[in-house]
Parts: structure tokens; C-alpha cells; sequence
């Protein structure tokens, strides 16, 4: 379901999205520099990240700073 049916610029972007934040989330990179990285809008990542989140393909790891 995070595939869009219909094809465009955003989709494919938010595809695109999807497969950048699958390969870089290794509790190392941080979404800032998985957008950076994959030379897209912040936005796009962290909608592909919740995405992502609710199919239960990917969880947050808990904040280490605490």
C-alpha cells in the first residue's frame, strides 16, 4: 500500500523517498541526512518514514540522548 496507484512527480518522489529511507535507516543517519543524501525535500522523507512506520516496516529507535 505505500505504492501510489496513480503515476506523477509526487508519487514517484515519494517512492523514490521509500527506497532511500529503507537502505539508510540503520540507527546511524538521521532523516536530515537521508534527505540530504537523496537530494530530496525533508518532507518527503519524513512522509515516507510514516509511511514506512505504519506498514511496521521500519520503528523508531529510542532516543539515546535521554
Amino acid at each position: 500500500g505505500l505504492y501510489r496507484l496513480v503515476g506523477g512527480t509526487n508519487s514517484s518522489r515519494f517512492e523514490e523517498a521509500v527506497l532511500w529511507v529503507l537502505n539508510w535507516s540503520d540507527g546511524k543517519h538521521s532523516l536530515l541526512e537521508i534527505a540530504e543524501k537523496a537530494k530530496l525535500p525533508f518532507s518527503t522523507i519524513v512522509e515516507a518514514t510514516k509511511g514506512l512506520e505504519t506498514c511496521n516496516l521500519l520503528r523508531r529507535l529510542p532516543d539515546e540522548r535521554a
